[in-house]
């Protein structure tokens, strides 16, 4: 059976994804190891879009993420033979990665989102949203 362009470029999702997370964390651009609240409330009030664009950027690399765990499903399969349990736990996996990392960029989206809102965000929120 021929593979298709999109077959053959499918693998490349991975990269794309690693890319849309780093971009994603620059934009954001805090990188501070357990910083106090009062910190990241003023960085995020001040920074709001920086916030929001980071979160939308690497929450994007989610759906990137399921794209490259079905091609290394597809590649999986195909030498395994059987049941094919490994390409399925690598596929659940990359899933369950997926999910883990749109969750969390959401997280820095919201906080960015929150903080552009007349009021800004407090520090327990900031803190709240950062740490998740």
């Amino acid at each position: 059976m021929k593979e298709t362009r999109l077959e053959r470029l499918a693998p490349l999702s991975g990269v794309i994804s690693v890319g849309l997370i780093l971009i994603g964390v620059v934009v954001f651009n805090n990188y501070d190891f357990l910083p106090p609240a009062e910190k990241v409330a003023v960085y995020l009030n001040s920074n709001p879009s920086r916030a929001f664009t980071g979160g939308y950027i690497a929450s994007i690399a989610a759906f990137t993420l399921i794209w490259f765990a079905g091609s290394v499903r597809s590649a999986l399969i195909e030498h395994e033979g059987g049941t094919g349990r490994l390409s399925k736990v690598a596929f659940g996996g990359g899933v369950a990665a997926s999910i883990a990392i749109g969750i969390s960029f959401i997280a820095v989206f919201a906080a960015g989102m929150r903080a552009g809102t007349p009021g800004g965000i407090t520090p327990v929120g900031a803190i709240t949203m950062f740490d998740f």
